[in-house]
């Protein structure tokens, strides 16, 4: 399987060389790049659901600040693909495989409302567990 492709487990390796992070970013993406003041950021893969666990589906940067998480699009530093209140959108957020965040989001969709489950697999548990601890208390948890 191709590295993109790679289901994951609680040690992975670190992702492949010759990434290009910044390729072909969505026309209309939101340029903006995280301040250094009270925001923490990552490079991780977005995984998808699999029959045998998780699978890796691409690899972007996110970043939290100001309550917010900054989802960019896939491949990219700073093309910001969405801005989720942590408070508002994220009813649940669990640190599992120790390097892996699943959040369950609400996002508004027309008169309703649209659930929406991510995976992010961190490069290590301690950068994840930092992530994890900042949603929860963003949250007010």
């Amino acid at each position: 399987a191709s590295p993109k492709a790679k289901v994951i487990a609680p040690s992975l390796p670190v992702p492949e060389a010759g990434f290009d992070l910044d390729e072909a970013p969505k026309p209309g993406a939101r340029e903006r790049a995280p301040s250094n003041t009270g925001s923490m950021r990552a490079v991780v893969f977005r995984c998808t659901s699999a029959t045998s666990g998780l699978r890796r589906h691409d690899r972007r940067q996110i970043w939290i600040a100001e309550g917010r998480l900054h989802i960019c699009h896939k491949g990219s530093m700073t093309a910001v693909k969405s801005i989720v209140d942590l408070c508002r959108e994220v009813d649940e957020s669990q640190l599992v495989h120790g390097n892996v965040i699943t959040l369950f989001m609400r996002r508004p969709a027309g008169q309703t409302s649209e659930v929406k489950i991510y995976f992010f697999e961190f490069m290590d548990d301690e950068i994840a567990a930092r992530f994890q601890g900042e949603i929860v208390r963003s949250r007010g948890q």
